[in-house]
């Protein structure tokens, strides 16, 4: 049996923003990811595009600097997230949490997180970090919570990194 426990993070998503309505996100801070839908000539509309890691204070100052945002030819949707550790279920159904200030605990890197997100949804303009497992070094859950749009409800490392993480199964049952 593991004795391990294994930490969740609790990734809050709040949006839609129009990619017109950027700047409506000046000032805002402790949000540290974002994910762009918007229309791919493969993908359809509505695709989830990009997830991004913002490592400033606030999320806008990276947002500009997509200027290929700002060159599609609809409008991009825009959703962003604060990172905090999951404390329980009762505040979970509640949905009492807060927007989270900046979170790196128990060696959960920001980049660790954005780099399994990009892993586990593989978004088409992600391309130079689709094949990453950056996130491998210590295993760790993500629960997207909020208006998480098209993200999966729960990531783990568990079950995207190689079988050094795994946690050990009894193959042979007792009749």
């Amino acid at each position: 049996m593991c004795s391990e426990v294994v930490p969740i993070i609790d990734v809050y998503w709040e949006g839609p923003f129009s990619s017109e309505a950027i700047n409506k996100l000046k000032g805002i801070k402790g949000h540290c990811l974002y994910q762009i839908y918007g229309n791919h000539p493969a993908y359809g509309r509505d695709s989830l595009l990009y997830i991004g890691l913002s490592d400033r204070d606030e999320i806008f100052t990276r947002l500009k600097e997509h200027t290929w945002i700002q060159n599609q030819a609809d409008l991009c949707q825009i959703y962003i997230a604060s990172c905090g550790n999951f404390t329980n279920w009762e505040a979970w159904r509640k949905d009492e949490r807060k927007r989270y200030d900046r979170n790196e605990s128990k060696n959960i890197t920001l980049s660790a997180i954005e780099s399994l997100l990009i892993y586990a949804h593989q978004p088409s303009y992600n391309s130079a970090s689709l094949k990453s497992t950056s996130f491998a070094a210590k295993p760790f859950r993500l629960f997207n919570s909020g208006k998480r749009a098209l993200l999966l409800p729960e990531v783990s490392t568990q079950f995207y990194s190689d079988s050094k993480q795994a946690l050990p199964v009894d193959l042979e049952q007792s009749d």
